[in-house]
């Protein structure tokens, strides 16, 4: 019975948050647009508010969610067995933006959503979710120190490159300034690892003696 009802919760936030793309485009996201989506969609208000219970908020996280699925999808499709492993997470980061693009400016106004301060929890969750999709998409399920400095290093630049790719319609500066972070990030996890190895190495040498 849950998973019934699940599939159903799960069905209506897709049918409104697909209606709801082309009216925030136009308008931004307010609570008109939920509701003209809900309309649009042709889903009951009793089931809208099952599948939204805090409306507005509830809607652009689906939103946001909605690229993740798609990234996650266009991952799966691809052979990345001779891909490198930095070109995997900028490909996946490609295949999210590569999916916003039509709706670029619906894509704006959540950013500018989610920087209000009664909405900026929603905005991080948002975002640490996002970097966690990319790893697992990756088949990275470390649960190590590596698990927290990996996503939060990801979501840094995902936070940043987003930002220039919103002001960069033509694709002209955000995939040269996504490949510096992602190339400044290896950078510093290498030496990371390298620190926390010889760290490792003295408290090792210093049990011994």
């Amino acid at each position: 019975m849950n998973n019934h009802v699940d599939a159903i919760l799960t069905t209506a936030r897709e049918a409104v948050a697909a209606a709801s793309l082309p009216l925030a485009t136009a308008r931004g996201w307010n609570a008109d647009v939920l509701e003209q989506a809900v309309t649009d969609a042709g889903v009951d208000l009793p089931l809208a508010a099952r599948a939204f219970p805090r409306g507005l908020d509830d809607l652009v996280l689906e939103i946001d969610a909605r690229w993740d699925r798609k990234m996650e999808f266009g991952l799966a499709e691809r052979n990345l067995d001779e891909v490198r492993y930095r070109d995997q997470v900028a490909l996946a980061i490609n295949i999210r933006f590569a999916s916003m693009e039509a709706h670029r400016e619906a894509v704006k106004a959540a950013i500018a959503y989610h920087t209000l301060p009664v909405h900026a929890a929603d905005g991080a969750r948002a975002l640490a979710r996002t970097a966690d999709s990319v790893w697992r998409s990756l088949d990275d399920r470390s649960m190590d120190f590596n698990f927290y400095t990996k996503r939060a290093t990801l979501a840094a630049v995902l936070a940043a490159t987003t930002l220039v790719w919103t002001r960069d319609p033509k694709g002209n500066e955000w995939p040269g300034f996504l490949n510096r972070r992602l190339t400044d990030a290896v950078r510093m996890r290498k030496a990371r690892i390298y620190l926390h190895e010889a760290a490792t190495d003295i408290i090792r040498r210093r049990s011994i003696m």
